[in-house]
């Protein structure tokens, strides 16, 4: 059984690519998306603990993914990706609601790190709703 299911969102086919193979390697579960609007399709068929997503995307950015996770599924976590360094996204994304902000290229242990954090803090906030 996957540890989590993640909605992996970037255009790029290589990194896309890569990501699947190491979340896969983990035992997460992986559903890709390279556009806007694939990723709004597939969130409004299925529930994903986690999305990975670029910010940067043909048809739009990301960050108009990130606001309709935020509005229909709050407890989903959002990590952006994006290979432009800029403060300005940063920011708009946290306060959009995403939970971590990761500038392209990342190494395959540093995503498995946040990717374990995020997931370990959404578990503890679930928890302790829950007592």
């Amino acid at each position: 059984m996957a540890i989590a299911n993640i909605l992996l969102v970037d255009d790029d086919d290589t990194l896309r690519g890569v990501v699947r193979a190491t979340l896969e390697m983990e035992d997460y579960e992986i559903v890709e998306a390279p556009s806007c609007r694939t990723a709004l399709a597939l969130l409004g068929r299925q529930t994903f603990d986690l999305v990975l997503l670029d910010i940067h995307l043909p048809d739009g950015s990301g960050l108009r993914v990130l606001e309709a996770v935020s509005e229909r599924r709050p407890s989903t976590i959002v990590m952006m990706m994006t290979g432009a360094v800029g403060l300005d996204n940063a920011l708009k994304s946290i306060k959009l609601g995403a939970s971590d902000y990761i500038t392209k290229p990342f190494s395959s242990n540093y995503l498995l790190k946040a990717i374990e954090h995020a997931l370990l803090t959404k578990d503890t906030k679930e928890g302790l709703r829950h007592s």
